[in-house]
């Protein structure tokens, strides 16, 4: 049986974009006064009052990261077994970790932002390439996509202002993974066809 599913958000790419882009998500909500409407009504109390909201068959659940779990589980991209699903939970985590290190340099200047780029994200992304261990790729873990080469995918590609800084700074088998995610016909359609918004 097919869910009804709805996710509530701003009408922007951010901490939800990853369940919405990449899974073909399916509405968002304004931040407006149907925003705030909602709000006073009670509608976001899943969410403690804040969006990402994901409203699976009426129950709504909040927390952008809880959103992306379930969805790569419901739709097959949390690995092929429990040990695959924890890899890639921890190749996501990393992505935070070194979202983190550049958001402390981001307002830092040109040179300070250069040295990020040719040195501090190169490193980082070595540390992450050779933790892979022997995957076989294209794929980050296991024989199919998953929401850790999604994550990757839209981290590298759509994150940072330096898209060529970034992709310089990536190694082969976080590339690979990128362009085979890039690739699906899913993904292709969702890009050309999802709204453009500020930010």
């Amino acid at each position: 049986m097919k869910s009804d599913i709805k996710l509530h958000y701003f009408d922007a790419r951010g901490a939800a974009s990853r369940g919405r882009d990449e899974f073909r998500e399916i509405s968002a909500g304004k931040h407006d006064e149907t925003f705030d409407a909602a709000k006073e009504a009670g509608e976001l109390d899943a969410g403690i009052g804040k969006v990402p909201i994901l409203e699976v068959d009426g129950v709504k659940v909040g927390q952008s990261k809880a959103i992306a779990r379930y969805v790569a589980s419901k739709y097959g991209f949390a690995g092929a077994s429990a040990i695959e699903a924890f890899k890639i939970d921890c190749l996501c985590e990393h992505v935070v970790d070194i979202k983190a290190t550049y958001q402390k340099v981001k307002g830092d200047g040109d040179e300070a932002k250069a040295k990020y780029f040719g040195e501090t994200l190169p490193g980082e992304l070595a540390k992450v390439e050779k933790s892979l261990g022997d995957a076989k790729g294209p794929w980050l873990v296991g024989c199919k996509p998953s929401r850790a080469d999604v994550v990757f995918m839209v981290f590298l590609t759509e994150f940072f202002d330096n898209v060529e800084g970034a992709k310089a700074a990536t190694p082969p088998k976080i590339q690979a993974a990128i362009d085979a995610v890039s690739a699906l016909d899913a993904v292709k359609g969702w890009k050309e066809s999802r709204p453009q918004t500020p930010f």
